[in-house]
């Protein structure tokens, strides 16, 4: 088991945000908002974000001591950030079936979204107490996220009770690397995933908490198809012009293992994947794209109908989403990740 951190303090960029930063060409871009990226008390307005939430990610250890990507549900104010540094979630509410598994003393990433206004926000923190049904969370990080790739979508609870309190999770499947039909179904069919990540070191300033793990999370989007897969369990995506921050890729080259989250908005269904990924600096037969980021597959889980939530009417891309991907019968090929794109 990795180290987990007592106390954190950030004090800017860590070594791989660092390296991949300027492997893009961005420093500069990426110095003018470093700022964000220090320990600070969370704001008012990111307080009342998070306890508008139904639905919280987050990137934790669980089932087989793997990092899991994940997600808890509740009524709005099941978040809550009482003050500037601590954050509690309360009533902890996990379906049958998660591989997550939330642990005293151990980091916790997590993002909210507010798919219907395009908002983001990150929260990170360490559990300090996980007894009595809910967390209570040390919060050494927490700011916004640009909305680009969001798509517009309305969810409402599914269960028979607001909130999900009476909500029952589907049967749970588990494999390891190999992917079967119905996970490559929900993958092809996906405009949105969640990626988590940890990282090792001290920011390149502090020099300290060597050794210690800090989890992160935060959501991808692009139109169905976006995330090429075969039946291995390699997947592919293409990555494109965000904040410059690169946070995800800079932990991936500190530590290759990484986790991803794909949700079935209409049905509740999750897939969890966990395994390890790498960025490609030439994907230039992705469109748009200004890397490709791979991920292979060691251990996955599906859920059916997790989470008590049901889609409302249609979904509104995102603009920033890049080209759409090529019909069924000329597929597009990916030369960073050797795989054919689904088809929608």
């Amino acid at each position: 088991m990795k180290t987990q951190p007592a106390r954190v303090q950030l004090t800017g960029f860590h070594a791989g945000e660092l390296e991949v930063q300027r492997r893009a060409g961005v420093q500069e871009k990426a110095h003018q908002i470093q700022h964000f990226f220090v320990s600070r008390p969370v704001t008012e307005q990111l307080q009342s974000f998070f306890a508008s939430q139904r639905l919280l990610y987050t990137a934790v250890r669980g089932e087989h001591d793997r990092l899991w990507a994940s997600v808890l549900f509740g009524k709005p104010s099941f978040v809550q950030v009482p003050t500037g540094c601590k954050a509690v979630i309360d009533p902890l509410q996990q379906f049958e079936g998660d591989p997550a598994r939330y642990q005293t003393g151990t980091s916790i990433g997590t993002v909210g979204v507010m798919f219907e206004n395009r908002r983001r926000n990150l929260l990170n923190g360490v559990i300090t107490n996980s007894a009595s049904g809910k967390l209570q969370i040390d919060v050494y990080q927490a700011l916004g996220n640009c909305p680009k790739y969001i798509q517009v979508r309305q969810l409402v609870s599914a269960a028979s009770e607001p909130g999900g309190a009476s909500h029952k999770s589907g049967a749970a499947t588990r494999g390891q690397a190999e992917l079967q039909t119905t996970q490559l179904n929900l993958i092809a069919r996906s405009d949105t995933f969640f990626i988590a990540s940890v990282h090792l070191d001290a920011p390149a300033e502090s020099g300290n908490m060597v050794g210690c793990q800090l989890n992160h999370i935060n959501h991808k989007g692009g139109y169905p198809g976006f995330v090429q897969a075969d039946r291995s369990g390699r997947l592919c995506w293409g990555d494109y012009a965000g904040n410059n921050a690169l946070s995800t890729l800079g932990n991936l080259v500190l530590d290759p293992e990484a986790a991803l989250l794909f949700i079935d908005f209409t049905t509740g269904d999750t897939l969890h994947l966990s395994g390890h990924a790498e960025t490609q600096w030439e994907a230039a037969e992705l469109p748009g794209a200004q890397r490709a980021v791979v991920f292979q597959t060691e251990a996955w889980v599906h859920v059916k109908a997790a989470l008590p939530i049901q889609q409302q009417g249609p979904v509104e891309s995102s603009p920033y989403n890049p080209t759409p991907p090529v019909s069924a019968g000329n597929p597009q090929v990916c030369g960073a990740c050797t795989l054919a794109a689904l088809s929608c």
